[in-house]
């Protein structure tokens, strides 16, 4: 029931917080979000969004300059921080292709070669938009990879662990508050390294052996 009630406010915070009249948010699936859509959530009281992975700078502000022009409503623009750049298989990204040519149409060969969008031109674009790409995208970003790293620690009710957050901006800047309420109900301490050890100690000496 705590947990329970935990969500409810948490939900209704994040209502208040963007003037969302019910907690309905559209998932930003690349691909699958015209404005259209995003606006008919909006004036049903919901979150519009974009799944702007795949959208150049100008479709990104065009998207948002729509969105506006036919709703007050809130909505989010989602992007994907880009990962390091893969090492390629030929022979795995031919097995590949033939595998998801036998779903849908033939996958050409140079496939893999499209470069995605420049990360900072969007980013940049969302700005132009309105909007704040630190705040409202890489914050939220960094807050469900945490959230995730408390995922993989505890995977049952058996299971017992401790996360250590070594940056102090965690406490000293605005945004950590938000990376922070993003993690599960857990017991916080907050002290020097040398405390802190000793507490870990207590804590794994007091744990119960696994069955």
């Amino acid at each position: 029931m705590p947990m329970a009630g935990s969500i409810a406010a948490r939900t209704e915070a994040f209502c208040r917080s963007f003037d969302v009249r019910v907690p309905i948010l559209l998932a930003p699936m690349a691909g699958a979000c015209p404005p259209s859509l995003s606006i008919a959530v909006a004036q049903s009281g919901g979150f519009g969004a974009c799944g702007a992975l795949l959208m150049q700078p100008g479709a990104i502000k065009a998207w948002a300059a729509e969105a506006r022009a036919g709703s007050n409503g809130a909505f989010q623009i989602n992007l994907w921080i880009p990962d390091p750049p893969p090492s390629r298989d030929p022979a795995r990204e031919a097995a590949m292709r033939t595998f998801l040519g036998t779903w849908g149409p033939e996958v050409p060969p140079d496939a893999g070669d499209a470069p995605p969008p420049d990360f900072a031109a969007q980013c940049e674009a969302i700005e132009k938009s309105g909007g704040d790409s630190f705040m409202e995208y890489m914050v939220p970003h960094a807050a469900l990879r945490l959230k995730q790293g408390f995922g993989r620690l505890i995977r049952s009710t058996a299971d017992r662990g401790a996360v250590v957050l070594c940056d102090p901006r965690v406490l000293r800047k605005g945004y950590g508050a938000h990376l922070l309420e993003a993690l599960p109900p857990a017991r916080r301490a907050v002290a020097p390294w040398a405390v802190l050890r000793e507490t870990l100690r207590a804590f794994y000496a007091n744990a119960p052996l696994a069955p």
